[in-house]
């Protein structure tokens, strides 16, 4: 039996979906062509990129703002560049090397004596599973694209969920 505390008045009633953090398992993988890992890496950078541009498009205020960032964070060298050292020095994986190559950047963010910078470090685990998802072609839930009437399960919602959020399709979140 699920226990929590109302917040707002009333109920909601719909068609519940479940949206599970999808804990994605990477295996050290080595590989011998480098060049086409950091390729396979720069296309799902690129594919994510695309996709938050065009939430930007279509958002305003704080939620624009906020996948701005998001995207200042995807397009910053360090990350890529951990990332393809992963690659260029240990023969990883693409996959193998975006897990390594970001894990290393949000324990540095994690690490952080600011709350607010460390609480970033959500933010940078968020950009890894939408490029890991790339890489590994698994499909995910648009949350931009709801019925309505649906009721949301989530352990937690990322920034970049509740920008996507259409609330009028949305008659509950537990």
């Amino acid at each position: 039996m699920l226990v929590g505390k109302g917040i707002s008045e009333g109920i909601g009633l719909g068609k519940v979906v479940i949206l599970k953090e999808n804990e994605i398992k990477i295996e050290k993988q080595k590989i011998k062509d480098t060049s086409a890992e950091k390729q396979k890496i720069h296309n799902a950078i690129k594919k994510v990129e695309s996709e938050i541009e065009n939430l930007i498009q279509n958002i305003s205020g704080t939620e624009k703002e906020i996948m701005q960032a998001y995207l200042m964070i995807l397009q910053d060298p360090t990350l890529i560049q951990e990332t393809e050292n992963g690659i260029k020095d240990l023969k990883y994986s693409a996959e193998y090397a975006v897990e390594i190559g970001f894990n290393s950047v949000i324990q540095i963010f994690e690490n952080m004596d600011d709350e607010y910078i460390a609480g970033r470090s959500r933010d940078i685990v968020d950009i890894k599973n939408r490029i890991l998802a790339k890489l590994l072609n698994e499909d995910v839930i648009n949350i931009s694209e709801l019925k309505p009437n649906t009721i949301i399960v989530a352990t937690e919602l990322t920034t970049s969920d509740t920008a996507k959020l259409d609330f009028k399709n949305v008659s509950g979140i537990i």
